[in-house]
C-alpha cells in the first residue's frame, strides 16, 4: 500500500503527514496521483451503504460484489476527499493566490526624475518633496489637482499612477498606466510595468500575464524581470 492510500485511509503517522504534504507541495506527480485516486473514490458518492453494489461489465459476463463494509470505507474516504482535492489545488495554484506577494518582491517605486532636488519653494516643490520623503498619500492628492490642471502632462499622469498604486487606488493606477500605451514617450517602458505590476496587486492574473508577455516582446530593460515573473506564474 502505497502513501497516496495511507494518507487516504489516514494510516500516516503524524511525522508521516507531515512529510507527505511537503511534498505534495514539490512533486506534481504525486499531486495528480493524489486527485486521481480522490475522484475514483468520489465516484463512489452515489452508493448506499445498506446495500451490496453489483457491476456488471459490458459482456455481462462477470459480476464485481462489493461488500458493504467496502462501502462504507468508500463513503468514509469520500468524506475526506474534499478537503484533500482543495488542498492538492490549492499547492497546484499556489502561485495564483500570492500575486500580491509576488508584485512585493519586484515593485519599487519609480524614482522622482522630473525634480529631484526639489526645495520647499512653493506647491509644485512640495509635491515631489512629498514624493521623495515617501509621503505617497500627500503627493497623491496634489498630485491629482495638477492632473485636473494639465491632464496631458505625461508625467503627472506617470508619477499619479505610482502614488495610486502606493495607496492601494489599483484600478485607478490600472487606467492612468493603460492611457499612457499611447505613443512613444519618456515614460513608455516604465509605463508597461507598472502596469503589469498594478494588475499583480490587484490580484488580476491573467491581465497581469498579458502586460508581462507585452513587455517581454518589447525586449526593453524590464523584459528580464517579466520573464521572471512569467516563469513564476507558470
Amino acid at each position: 500500500m502505497n502513501n497516496v492510500e495511507r494518507y487516504l485511509r489516514n494510516e500516516l503517522t503524524s511525522v508521516e503527514i507531515v512529510q507527505f504534504e511537503n511534498d505534495l507541495q514539490n512533486d506534481i506527480e504525486l499531486r495528480k496521483e493524489l486527485n486521481s485516486q480522490a475522484a475514483i473514490l468520489a465516484s463512489f458518492d452515489h452508493l448506499r451503504r445498506e446495500n451490496i453494489i453489483s457491476r456488471f461489465d459490458n459482456s455481462n459476463s462477470k459480476i464485481q460484489k462489493i461488500s458493504t463494509s467496502n462501502v462504507t470505507a468508500y463513503w468514509r474516504y469520500a468524506a475526506a476527499i474534499a478537503g484533500i482535492v482543495l488542498i492538492g489545488s490549492a499547492y497546484f495554484f499556489n502561485k495564483s493566490v500570492d500575486l500580491q506577494q509576488l508584485s512585493d518582491s519586484y515593485y519599487t517605486p519609480y524614482p522622482n526624475v522630473v525634480a529631484p532636488a526639489v526645495r520647499s519653494e512653493g506647491q509644485g516643490a512640495n509635491v515631489w518633496e512629498a514624493y521623495n520623503a515617501g509621503q505617497y498619500a500627500s503627493a497623491y492628492d496634489q498630485l491629482v489637482e495638477a492632473h485636473n490642471v494639465d491632464p496631458n502632462d505625461i508625467s503627472l499622469s506617470f508619477y499619479l499612477g505610482i502614488t495610486a498604486i502606493e495607496t492601494k487606488k489599483y484600478d485607478e493606477a490600472i487606467n492612468l498606466f493603460k492611457a499612457l500605451q499611447v505613443g512613444d514617450h519618456k515614460f513608455s517602458d516604465q509605463s508597461n510595468w507598472f502596469l503589469a505590476m498594478a494588475y499583480l496587486k490587484s490580484n488580476q492574473k491573467e491581465p497581469a500575464i498579458k502586460a508581462l508577455t507585452t513587455i517581454v516582446e518589447s525586449k526593453s530593460s524590464y523584459s528580464e524581470k517579466a520573464e521572471q515573473i512569467l516563469s513564476e506564474l507558470e
